[in-house]
């Protein structure tokens, strides 16, 4: 096989003229930039909680006693954001990730169900699947002050 030898000129046939407005999509671009010159948002390496949370849900736990309450309330809201969907299932795992006992989680659960915070479905032979409620910015909880 011969080897093919260029002369330098051959390479002009692939560059890509200055204000053409062609954008090379390569790894060698910058990151932060897209096609449109709109800087792109960096991707969130950290969990987080997604919000918003409506501050009458929120009174709502606060105004229950402990700090579990609302910990599991959290706990929730973090699983949620992640399914995207307001029906989590109430798992050891997730408990465990924040730090609450099964047996404190449970209580907290039944407690955030009183205050008419979450539903509780049972399914049988299965976890717990929790439905946060949406508020109608009033404090669901009948013990609210305002």
């Amino acid at each position: 096989m011969g080897c093919i030898v260029d002369d330098g000129n051959g390479i002009e046939a692939f560059r890509i003229p200055p204000g053409s407005g062609a954008v090379a999509g390569g790894a060698g671009d910058s990151p932060r930039t897209l096609k449109r010159g709109r800087k792109r948002i960096p991707r969130q390496l950290e969990p987080f909680i997604r919000g918003p949370i409506p501050m009458a849900w929120l009174d709502g736990v606060f105004s229950l006693p402990g700090r579990v309450p609302l910990v599991v309330a959290l706990a929730l809201v973090y699983q949620s954001g992640l399914q995207g969907s307001s029906t989590v299932r109430f798992t050891h795992k997730l408990m465990n990730r924040f730090g609450v006992a099964p047996r404190s989680a449970s209580r907290s659960l039944e407690r955030l169900q009183a205050a008419g915070l979450v539903r509780i479905h049972r399914p049988p032979g299965r976890c717990r699947e929790v439905e946060i409620l949406k508020t109608n910015g009033e404090c669901p909880n009948v013990t609210c002050d305002e």
